[in-house]
Order: structure tokens, then sequence, then C-alpha cells
């Protein structure tokens, strides 16, 4: 997660921007949503791919369970950026998180991400959030 953030970070500093374009699934071209999947409807590019392919990461980063699904279902790797605070955050399930990893998610810039039940929209239940400084 610190290796994603600090992308994201050098990303902004560079480009101004934390939305790498025509990379994401949650709205079209924006860069929001699951890290690894590609846009069902919009994008033919996932996050993660937009980071390696711009020199942000040296490789495509994967959720280490292997979960590959874009559905809200699943626990891998989210990205999202929150237009009124003006801040970005990566989330995660943590199989086995500790007190100090599961209070980050209590604090992040978007609740509907890590409350409710991981079969209802808007609520994913990410147990870890690292917010992005920018």
């Amino acid at each position: 997660m610190d290796t994603i953030a600090n992308a994201f970070y050098l990303y902004y500093q560079d480009k101004g921007t934390f939305f790498i374009s025509g990379t994401g699934q949650l709205i079209p071209g924006t860069g929001h949503g699951w890290f690894h999947c590609k846009g069902v409807t919009y994008n033919t590019t996932s996050i993660a791919e937009g980071l390696a392919n711009t020199g942000y990461v040296s490789n495509v980063i994967s959720d280490p369970s292997g979960d590959t699904s874009c559905a809200n279902t699943s626990h891998n790797y989210m990205f999202y950026y929150n237009d009124i605070s003006k801040k970005a955050s990566t989330y995660a399930w943590l199989e086995n998180p500790t007190t100090a990893q599961t209070s980050t998610a209590t604090t992040a810039i978007d609740q509907t991400v890590v409350q409710g039940s991981s079969t209802n929209i808007g609520g994913y239940k990410m147990n870890y959030a690292k917010t992005i400084s920018n």
C-alpha cells in the first residue's frame, strides 16, 4: 500500500492530478475504483496498469489475495478521490489487521468505502486506508 500511495503522490506532484486518464472503472476515464479492474464499460486500462505504464511503479501491482473481481463482494485494492476534501486514498481489505491499521479506515476520507456490507453499493468493507497527501 505504501508503494501505491507513493506512486500516486509522485504522479500528483508531476501532473497536478491523481487521475490517470483512461483508467479505472467507476466513472468514465477518471481513475476511480477497483485498482486492478479494467473498466467493464469505459476504460481498457486498470489503475494499476496506468501507474506502471507511466513509470510510477516498475511492475503492475496486484492484490496478494489474487482476487481480480470487479464486484462489490471482493476485497481487493481501491482508489478514490474525494472532490470535496481534495484528498485521495487507497483502500484494502487486510486479512489480519492490527488495531492501528483498522483505525486508518475509521478516519478515511470516504466512509462509504469502509462501512456497510460487502454486497451493498457504497459499502465495500475496507478495513485499511492510506490517505495520500498532495
